[in-house]
């Protein structure tokens, strides 16, 4: 999560995901990591475009962070057809789900 929060700090206009199986695991992981990144180094907070209307959102299925710099970092489940997007880079929080899913995708 590091590494993905610092790439979208450094290369402005990055769009950067990370991707777990369920929406619920997904922004349960997301959230506990960027709490815990914020108390350990609080000058990544000061990154974060927390104004109103910015865009970045913390709901209960989904997490989306803007950056100052038009960088943007989302967190979904990979079952969340409905939030697709062009991405720069993207994080599998368990490979082997991703994997089979996509065979399935591809065999259909």
């Amino acid at each position: 999560m590091l590494s993905k929060e610092l790439k979208c700090i450094l290369l402005p206009g990055t769009k950067e995901s990370v991707l777990a199986k369920h929406k619920s695991q997904a922004t349960q992981i997301g959230r506990e990591k960027i709490q815990e990144l914020i108390q350990l180094m609080p000058l990544l907070d000061e990154e974060i475009d927390r104004s109103k209307g910015s865009g970045t959102t913390f709901a209960k299925d989904y997490i989306r962070l803007k950056f100052k710099n038009g960088s943007e970092l989302d967190i979904v489940g990979i079952e969340d057809s409905a939030r697709g997007g062009r991405r720069h880079g993207l994080l599998l929080e368990e490979v082997k789900f991703a994997l089979t899913h996509s065979y399935r995708l591809s065999a259909g």
